[in-house]
Parts: C-alpha cells; structure tokens; sequence
C-alpha cells in the first residue's frame, strides 16, 4: 500500500569546511555571501528509503544553514528497507558533491511496537548526529570514509 514519509529538516550547525583553503578566493569572487569564517561550504540534505531520494535546497557559503523545509518522500509498504538514510553534502560547483556524513533512522526504533495494526510513526522533532569521514578535505582521504555507507 503507499505510504509518505514527511521529514522535516530545520538547521545545521558547524558545518565542517570540505573544500581546500586555495578554492576560498575563487569562491568569494563569486559569492554574495561571503563574510562567515567557514564560508566553503554549500550545504543541502538528501534523505534516502527503499531507492526513492528527496533533497533540500543548497545554503550557499554558510556552516550554520537554515533550510526549514518539509520533504515528501513517497514509498510503498511493507519494504524491505528497514532504515532511512539522511546525508549532509557539500554542493560542489566543479567536482562531485562532498559527503559531510551520514545518519540512519531505523524504522523499528521510530515506530509504534509490533502487534499494533498499521504504521504510526512515533518519533521528533529530534536533533540527528551525523558521523562519517574526519574533517579532512576529501582529496586527502581517510580511513573513516567506510562510515558514511
């Protein structure tokens, strides 16, 4: 049967700086907003079940982004997912987008006990960590990237 997740994404805060320091004036120059001491980063949301994926809009050159913005995604029930994958990205202009990190919604952990006729969410609003690669720029790799798969 179908079903709609309806998440709700308000803000980030200290958003780590992805790009390195020698792309700053390149992006100041095209910037409107350059004045944060962070300002490399381009930040949007992607939110991710069962092969469906909806985005937020991209906060340009800022570490604490506001987005306030509701996503619909639909799907069909039952699945065989059992998680919804959230992901923090850096919009790149020039490359591919830099995975910030990643966090998992278990549907077991955020519904009602089984027994109960339907699905009836239960949880948030909710602050949600995000955990992947260490604050190095992606060009140098690391051995933390496994956490955000």
């Amino acid at each position: 049967q179908p079903a709609t997740f309806k998440i709700r994404v308000y803000k980030a805060e200290d958003v780590p700086q992805m790009d390195p320091a020698y792309l700053e004036t390149v992006k100041k120059m095209f910037s409107k907003n350059a004045t944060e001491s962070k300002n490399l980063v381009d930040p949007y949301v992607t939110v991710s079940y069962a092969g469906h994926q909806v985005n937020t809009g991209v906060r340009w050159t800022t570490c604490n982004p506001e987005w306030n913005e509701s996503l619909q995604l639909g799907t069909r029930f039952p699945s065989m997912s059992e998680r919804i994958q959230i992901r923090l990205y850096d919009k790149d202009t020039t490359s591919a987008d830099d995975i910030i990190g990643t966090s998992f919604l278990y549907l077991s952990k955020i519904s009602l006990p089984e027994g109960d006729n339907g699905f009836l969410p239960t949880f948030g609003p909710s602050w949600v960590n995000f955990y992947g690669s260490t604050r190095e720029y992606k060009h140098i790799g690391s051995e933390y990237e496994h956490l955000n798969n």
